[in-house]
């Protein structure tokens, strides 16, 4: 907190002092909490939301000011973010008596010509417990009311057109309170006041239920999508961010149905339980997973199963993901259901979640049986977040409601950060806004090569930027040249005249690890960044340039970019610069991005670039999964690694994962989903398999050019003749799993003593991966290493434009300011 120091004195002594409060303190019930505190210390003044988030002035005895003070520090609205809390001597005139609660000030009400808003705004929250009393109360005027809500929970940014944070601005100015809410609304003791959703049966938004046709069907549309549901029916349900498809997760017929009608033959099933006593009937829930489950958040959260609801919910899979009902809508849904319903998203496979009933009607009527609409316009598509729990941490995979757009503070060093917009990856996009000491990583947008998600992508990004009336100073964008977020950067850097900044996609995903556990730009006041060891491993990153090597020229490849498409890496650097060394062993991508989905191109590669393919013919050709392989076109593989045809190396380690995978009988002939190899490689292995299993053997090697390279050929020998010997497929995946931490700590272990390291990242959407994550944490620990890993923000490409981000700001600070004199530069593209 900054503020200046209290006058000496009696305590007793009236004071009068402003106080400013920043970060996301609005529609969280923050200026009822000061109210209340304010009058039980007897204090004078007004409270109310600015553009900078809430302002306090106040008059009374010295120790009361400071008791305000104190609480607005150690006891904050529990949804709140606080960034920042200033005090300062005011002699501005109170008028009035007693404490009162304000309307919402703003600059242009004070005759600036343009609001710069510094303010947030707050993510959408599940039903807190008060409210969930009052649902099931039946003397309550809200019993079973679906759109109950509270200054503690309730949607936001779902509904919300603008900031401040106030109902005109958002959906709900098209329902006029009647008198019983708009008296709650106005009592500052109240818990509904100025909760901007605020409504009850009488005056807020209504619930009804049709069929295919968009023809209403009589009766309680709870009670219809219930009875329903118990028939095997699929019901679209909209929610809190967008639609949701839902059905008795107990059915196998209706799960099979849901699959074959969108189109997901095996991608895994959310599924949403009723309370934490269904939840623990199907899956093993440790305390910090229940702390999630339960949280105002509401996320899905990856837990192990023990029992399964059916066979198709999660195919090859030892884990489910579960969440609790988010809404009220949800909570009077699974009331009287004692078993999970699946929840997935309502969306034709690959396009963005539905959020308006026309186009649920139009796009989903191929899909579900019934819709449960309702009349609460969602303006904002919040898909729901995903988290896991690794190694005791949390980890969040997809950053949607509850989570986004939560304000990041950015660490030590970036007070002076120009105004970034940076514009995310290609899949699994997120876009961020950095400014005013804080980023704002938005929800999760998804796959830009849909158009439909592309559209989206590009609405939000204009609606972030007027709510947060950013004006960026330059953008950031990966380095692939055909990125469509990289697209649309270089177009908005175009109409608007500035700098566009190209980031190598690994850097930025060690810069995002480095923000989000506060890292500083400067280390300890010195004049040189402190540099940290960075092992990135995800399925594919552009690298402009190629390799660098030791001194800084071109490496292995001239330059030209053979070894342009990067995947498993160990970085050295900081968030001004960066440099590689040491990949895993470059092995080529048969058939381009027909490897990412047809995970037999990828082990044929690997075991041909190991052995040559007809000497594993020779020694291995009885084995059924080398069989297996065979009956697919290998020949013309061959032919294209060996002309160089559509066969571009790269150091991927998820594609690695992919061929260990299809060798062992995982997706041999394609993937449905992104990761569905991977996943069932980790999923095949036993607690007991993993205790037991020995590591595989990689082989560690360094270059004439000082590049260290991480061999998997010693690898696969070891595999084929456990394969020979029928050993269980899953000793074998835990085999392999040991066995690349193992190579991967070794290496980082020379690298850090040559290089007088303590700290590491683990960084890329492989580290979502709980197996090799924890193997490879404790074998740096060992070494006394640090070791950073994701929280907050995805170690998948969710991350990345947090990364760009923070590495854009630092090269404009750093080009800004010449007397830092940091440590020699390197571009951040050629690293």
């Amino acid at each position: 907190m900054q503020q200046d120091s209290l006058q000496p004195g009696s305590l007793q002594q009236p004071v009068q002092k402003t106080i400013r409060v920043s970060g996301v303190v609005q529609g969280v019930g923050f200026r009822p909490a000061v109210w209340h505190w304010a009058q039980e210390l007897g204090l004078t003044g007004h409270v109310c939301n600015d553009d900078d988030g809430v302002l306090i002035c106040c008059r009374g005895a010295e120790r009361a000011v400071e008791d305000l003070l104190q609480r607005l520090q150690s006891s904050p609205p529990a949804q709140s973010h606080i960034s920042k809390i200033e005090c300062w001597q005011s002699d501005a005139p109170l008028h009035g008596e007693g404490f009162r609660i304000e309307e919402s000030l703003h600059e242009h009400q004070q005759g600036k010509s343009k609001p710069q808003l510094k303010t947030g705004v707050s993510a959408d929250l599940a039903t807190c417990p008060d409210c969930l009393r009052e649902l099931f109360d039946p003397d309550n005027r809200r019993y079973r009311y679906p759109f109950i809500n509270c200054t503690h929970c309730g949607p936001r940014l779902s509904i919300v057109r603008s900031i401040p944070y106030d109902r005109v601005n958002t959906s709900m100015a098209l329902f006029q309170q009647c008198p019983h809410c708009q008296r709650e609304y106005d009592d500052p003791a109240e818990r509904r006041f100025h909760a901007q959703p605020n409504a009850c049966p009488v005056c807020g938004p209504t619930l009804w239920i049709t069929d295919q046709s968009g023809a209403a069907l009589d009766g309680d549309p709870i009670a219809v999508a219930q009875a329903a549901l118990r028939a095997g029916k699929i019901v679209a349900v909209k929610g809190v961010g967008g639609f949701h498809l839902a059905l008795d997760a107990g059915n196998e017929q209706a799960v099979a149905t849901l699959r074959l009608r969108k189109r997901r033959p095996h991608k895994p099933l959310a599924v949403m339980v009723r309370d934490l006593e269904v939840a623990r009937r199907y899956c093993h829930i440790s305390a910090q997973e229940q702390t999630l489950l339960q949280s105002a958040a509401a996320p899905v959260v990856l837990l192990g199963v023990h029992t399964t609801p059916s066979t198709g919910i999660a195919p090859d899979q030892q884990r489910l993901g579960v969440m609790l009902p988010p809404s009220p809508l949800h909570h009077l849904l699974l009331k009287t259901f004692d078993t999970p319903l699946v929840m997935t998203s309502g969306n034709p496979s690959g396009e963005p979640q539905c959020i308006s009933n026309d186009s649920a009607l139009e796009k989903l009527s191929g899909v579900a049986d019934l819709f449960l609409f309702h009349n609460r316009d969602i303006l904002n598509r919040v898909d729901d977040a995903v988290v896991q729990v690794i190694d005791h941490q949390p980890q969040v995979m997809r950053r949607g409601r509850g989570y986004a757009p939560m304000p990041l503070p950015l660490p030590p060093g970036f007070e002076t950060a120009p105004a970034v917009l940076a514009l995310g990856a290609e899949i699994k996009n997120t876009f961020c806004l950095l400014g005013q000491n804080k980023a704002v990583l938005s929800q999760h947008m998804g796959d830009l090569q849909d158009v439909l998600t592309l559209a989206d992508f590009e609405r939000n990004l204009a609606l972030y930027q007027q709510v947060y009336q950013h004006e960026a100073q330059c953008i950031a964008v990966d380095a692939h040249p055909q990125y469509h977020s990289g697209r649309v950067g270089r177009m908005v850097s175009q109409q608007l005249n500035l700098p566009v900044l190209e980031i190598q996609h690994h850097h930025a995903h060690m810069a995002a690890c480095l923000g989000e556990h506060g890292w500083p730009l400067l280390f300890n006041g010195e004049k040189a960044e402190k540099e940290v060891l960075a092992i990135t491993l995800d399925g594919l990153g552009f690298a402009p340039n190629g390799a660098e090597g030791e001194d800084g020229g071109k490496g292995e490849d001239g330059g030209k970019g053979e070894d342009a498409l990067w995947g498993g890496e160990i970085l050295l650097g900081n968030y001004t610069q960066v440099k590689r060394l040491a990949r895993l062993k470059p092995v080529p991508l048969p058939g381009g991005n027909a490897a990412a989905i047809q995970p037999w191109r990828n082990t044929v590669a690997q075991l041909h670039n190991a052995m040559g393919w007809n000497p594993v013919i020779e020694q291995f050709g009885a084995l059924p999964a080398i069989q297996t392989i065979a009956q697919q076109p290998v020949d013309t593989i061959l032919a294209m690694m060996e002309r160089s045809l559509n066969s571009p190396l790269s150091s991927s380690c998820g594609r690695l994962f992919d061929a260990v995978a299809a060798l062992l009988g995982f997706s041999s002939n394609g993937m449905s989903f992104e990761g569905q190899a991977a996943m069932a490689l980790e999923a095949s292995i036993s607690e007991q398999q993993w205790q037991q299993a020995q590591p595989y053997t990689f082989a560690i090697q360094q270059e004439a050019n000082g590049l260290w390279q991480i061999d998997p050929a010693p690898m696969w020998q070891c595999l084929l003749r456990d394969l020979k010997n029928a050993e269980p497929t899953g000793l074998m995946a835990a085999r392999f799993h040991k066995g690349l931490a193992r190579a991967w700590a070794d290496c980082v272990w020379q690298l850090a003593q040559q290089h007088n390291v303590n700290d590491v990242v683990l960084t890329g959407g492989v580290f979502q991966n709980v197996h090799l994550t924890t193997e490879i944490t404790g074998l740096l620990q060992q070494h006394q290493l640090n070791v950073l890993t994701h929280c907050q923000v995805p170690a998948n490409d969710g991350g990345i434009a947090l990364g760009q981000a923070l590495i854009a700001a630092a090269q404009q600070i750093q080009l800004n300011s010449p007397q830092l004199n940091l440590q020699e530069k390197r571009s951040s593209p050629c690293v």
